[in-house]
């Protein structure tokens, strides 16, 4: 976000950027709990699994869809 928009990327819209002008915006209010599923943790293997999962966050918000796109081709998934 800056003065003039703010950049949404909601999982709904598969990570699609919404871009809304800062004047439309009457107020924003963080949310105090993550998007992520409650208890995925737990299901995970080991803490392994969990530095795995974490990687592939931050490089996703860092390198956005191309980074996504590159990590499911290398693993293998399909859309």
């Amino acid at each position: 976000q800056n003065d003039e928009q703010v950049v949404l990327s909601l999982p709904t819209d598969k990570g699609k950027q919404r871009i809304l002008p800062a004047d439309d915006i009457d107020e924003l209010i963080e949310q105090p709990t993550s998007t992520m599923p409650l208890g995925l943790v737990t299901q995970l293997q080991d803490r392994s699994a969990f530095l795995d999962l974490v990687r592939f966050v931050f490089a996703v918000n860092e390198g956005g869809r191309a980074e996504l796109n590159r990590l499911k081709k290398q693993a293998g998934v399909k859309d």
